[in-house]
């Protein structure tokens, strides 16, 4: 993949994670890259965006990219769990996983990636 992407991303041009060329991560494989934050925008004090990259092979990135929101000083929550969006195609031994197990296994790995340590240090004065 072309770092143009990310460079979109980041300088807020529009460039969706959607437009990404698709890369196929086995459901099994999906927790063990190694995502890393690439990006904080922020609309405002209380809401923004974050894109998490992991590098899958040589030129294939998968990225992740959701809404957070501030719900209480200090406290952060996923703006909507099913607006998260991914370049992964997840693949399980049967085949393509149905778009809601897809979206069951995006959320739980937003769960568990130190995103709000990310937003929380971008906030602070």
């Amino acid at each position: 993949m072309n770092l143009e992407y990310l460079s979109c991303w980041k300088q807020g041009s529009g460039a969706r994670i959607a437009d990404w060329p698709m890369v196929h991560v086995h459901q099994s494989e999906l927790g063990r890259l190694a995502f890393e934050p690439y990006g904080i925008l922020q609309r405002d004090r209380v809401s923004g965006e974050a894109l998490w990259i992991a590098c899958k092979a040589r030129d294939a990135f998968v990225g992740l990219a959701f809404g957070w929101q501030a719900v209480a000083p200090g406290v952060l929550a996923i703006g909507d769990t099913l607006g998260i969006t991914t370049n992964a195609l997840l693949l399980s031994e049967n085949g393509v996983l149905a778009p809601s197990i897809q979206t069951a296994q995006c959320v739980r790995l937003v769960q568990s990636l130190p995103w709000r340590l990310e937003v929380l240090r971008r906030l602070e004065p």
